[in-house]
């Protein structure tokens, strides 16, 4: 995959760190990708793929919320790895753990029956090869 970056409005970039964020490409690791960035007059400035980083999953969606007493967690995954998602009360306590295994590539979901649990506010929180992503969620009943 090659991906060439410039300014729409003949900025010049700034800085030793420019952040892009790829959403939707299925892309493994570093050797997959070719970054081109352009200066304002159209030459090739140099990237370091090393400082190519890939996303291990992405949060889909957590439907319905609020839930009573089940919802539903989408989620795709880009490096297929050991997956735990845990459930924490307000307080951050670890109150279940939904999940704790390898999770290969592609979009996943789960369903979270909560009728065990009190009403409140929870966090749902993803952990994937070293990417933590938390969503809040509330059971009302």
């Amino acid at each position: 995959m090659r991906i060439l970056i410039f300014s729409l409005e003949n900025i010049p970039f700034t800085g030793n760190n420019l952040n892009i964020s790829i959403n939707g490409a299925s892309i493994l690791g570093p050797e997959e990708i070719d970054i081109v960035v352009a200066s304002r007059t159209g030459e090739s400035i140099p990237v370091s793929h090393t400082a190519v980083e890939v996303d291990s999953f992405t949060m889909k969606n957590i439907y319905p919320n609020p839930f009573n007493p089940v919802t539903k967690l989408s989620y795709d995954i880009e490096k297929a790895g050991n997956l735990k998602i845990s459930v924490y009360n307000i307080l951050g306590q670890e109150v279940a753990e939904l999940y704790n295994d390898y999770q290969s590539f592609g979009p996943h979901s789960m369903i979270w029956n909560a009728s065990s649990m009190a009403s409140g506010v929870y966090y749902i929180k993803f952990d994937l090869n070293g990417q933590i992503e938390t969503s809040k969620v509330m059971l009302v009943k």
